[in-house]
């Protein structure tokens, strides 16, 4: 790891600079004395993809140091600028080459005492928005701005629990006749089951899918994958829960010609099962990555069917394995509708599941149908305020 001074220019700015060649080992800082500056400003841009760290400390000793800030996965030929409130004595910088190849840079830090700042910026703005920043963005509505994905730090997440099908034990919503807490906690080579003849890269039906997952590291993935119609097929991919699976390219039908089932080298296993038709599943699932917080604000539901229970399962997956229920609403022959204000936090590692319980011995119905969106915010865990 290269470690570069810092200089002082004049009684108001401290700067760390390094231009010039970007060792494959990356950039690091010492620890430098902040006590007297009020603003942090950080402006990065190098030839390759880099993760940004910034420790604060409130002495000079290493071992005191904590994690302040961290942007990970930062594209080459990208400028990077950041403004924070001072939150600590003593400040480091990290920039990590995730390449591993010497490249090119651009890394000023700067720290001001003066606090009369206006840092904004507009919709069209080519500079983004982190949590822990004092860059603002000049916007109508936070939340339409959140959907429409203008704050990377944090997302709108759309948990879409949907069947018209009941089964007499329980199962988890949009899963068939699966059970997701039955799967044992492990990373799982990812298969793709294709009932459909016509889903093939060349067929009428669905030509690819696009898959969003949990990895083995928590973290989370997208893969896009061609379709292999009639049988198991290796995505190449592994981890621990599939969040979404949509139709990306389709052929003249429009539509996948058969279910779609997301399983496991030994086809014993569902992650998620996509109905003949319905281009894109909704499974009641999202495991919670790693570094986040799940912020569930409601649940909207409407449900017709055989009686029972539909749970909201917090589900310790990552931890001591235990589930509990955020919320429990009886299911019956009569049209339920309701809002369900939940408002709690849901820590890394955790699932949110949505599971059917039915009545041992319930008369079936004629009509099934659930549909629930639980609405949420996928936020950082790491807060420095």
């Amino acid at each position: 790891m290269n470690n570069h001074n810092y200089g002082t220019l004049g009684n108001r700015v401290i700067e760390a600079t390094l231009t010039g060649v970007f060792p494959a080992t990356g950039f690091r800082s010492p620890l430098m004395a902040f006590t007297d500056h009020s603003i942090i400003s950080v402006n990065i841009r190098t030839t390759k993809n880099t993760t940004i760290n910034i420790y604060a400390s409130a002495s000079h000793d290493n071992t005191e140091k904590v994690l302040f800030f961290s942007k990970s996965a930062l594209a080459p030929n990208i400028n990077f600028h950041r403004r924070f409130a001072n939150p600590s004595q003593h400040i480091q910088v990290e920039v990590l080459n995730n390449d591993a190849s010497v490249g090119d840079c651009l890394i000023i830090t700067t720290a001001s005492n003066s606090t009369q700042f206006n840092a904004s910026t507009f919709l069209n703005s080519l500079i983004s928005v982190d949590a822990n920043t004092n860059l603002a963005r000049v916007a109508n509505d936070y939340n339409t701005d959140m959907v429409r994905g203008l704050h990377e730090d944090f997302k709108k997440i759309n948990i879409q629990a949907i069947t018209e099908t009941q089964l007499s034990a329980e199962a988890t919503i949009g899963c068939s006749t699966q059970n997701i807490l039955d799967i044992p906690v492990a990373s799982y080579s990812f298969h793709a089951n294709f009932a459909g003849t016509n889903d093939t890269s060349a067929g009428t039906g669905a030509q690819q899918i696009q898959i969003d997952y949990i990895d083995a590291n928590y973290d989370e993935a997208t893969a896009t994958v061609s379709s292999g119609g009639g049988g198991l097929v290796n995505l190449g991919i592994s981890g621990r829960a599939i969040t979404r699976v949509q139709v990306s390219a389709v052929g003249t039908g429009k539509k996948n010609s058969g279910a779609i089932t997301i399983t496991e080298a030994t086809n014993t296993h569902k992650f998620a099962v996509m109905a003949t038709g319905a281009n894109v599943t909704h499974t009641g699932v999202f495991l919670i990555p790693r570094n986040k917080h799940l912020i569930v604000t409601d649940a909207q539901i409407s449900m017709v069917g055989k009686q029972g229970i539909v749970r909201i399962y917090e589900y310790k997956y990552g931890g001591i394995q235990t589930a509990g229920s955020i919320g429990d609403f009886r299911i019956n022959s009569q049209n339920f509708n309701s809002v369900y204000r939940l408002n709690g936090k849901v820590d890394e590692k955790t699932m949110v599941l949505v599971n059917v319980i039915p009545d041992a011995g319930a008369p079936g119905a004629t009509t099934h149908n659930i549909c629930i969106n639980l609405n949420a915010v996928l936020c950082p865990a790491i807060n420095a305020f």
